[in-house]
C-alpha cells in the first residue's frame, strides 16, 4: 500500500479515482502526480534488491480503502474533490456512491479497473 504513505498520496489518488470518473480534465494531471510516486518507489525497490528479480503488481487500489463509504467523511472528501476538480459537490458525490461495491475484493480493481480507464494502466 505505497499510497498510504502520506496524506499526499492517499489524497492524490483519490483525486485520481474522482477526475477519471468523472471525465474531469483534471484526470492527466492526476494520474502524472501518481506516476511520480510510482516511480521513486521502483527505484527505491530496485536499489534495495541490489540485482535480484523484481515482480511489480499492477495498480491496483481496492476503492473501498481509498473512499469514505457513506456520511460526514464522504460528504467532505466530495466537497474537497469538487473544489480541486473545479465541479459541483454532488456531481462527485453521484458519482462516488456509485462506485461503491457488494465485495470490493472482487470489484473494479487491477486489470478490470484498467480495462474500464486504460489510461490508469498506461
Amino acid at each position: 500500500h505505497m499510497f498510504f504513505a502520506s496524506r499526499q498520496r492517499i489524497a492524490a489518488v483519490r483525486r485520481m479515482i474522482a477526475a477519471v470518473e468523472l471525465g474531469s480534465p483534471a484526470a492527466a494531471e492526476a494520474l502524472q502526480e501518481l506516476q511520480g510516486y510510482q516511480a521513486q518507489d521502483f527505484e527505491g525497490i530496485f536499489r534495495a534488491m541490489d540485482g535480484f528479480p523484481v515482480t511489480i503488481r499492477m495498480l491496483d487500489p481496492p476503492l473501498h480503502e481509498f473512499l469514505p463509504q457513506e456520511g460526514p467523511a464522504l460528504q467532505q472528501l466530495c466537497g474537497q474533490l469538487a473544489q480541486e476538480l473545479g465541479t459541483d459537490a454532488e456531481a462527485v458525490t453521484r458519482r462516488l456512491e456509485g462506485l461503491r461495491e457488494c465485495n470490493p475484493m472482487v470489484g473494479l480493481r487491477g486489470c478490470r479497473l484498467g480495462t474500464v480507464h486504460p489510461e490508469i494502466t498506461r
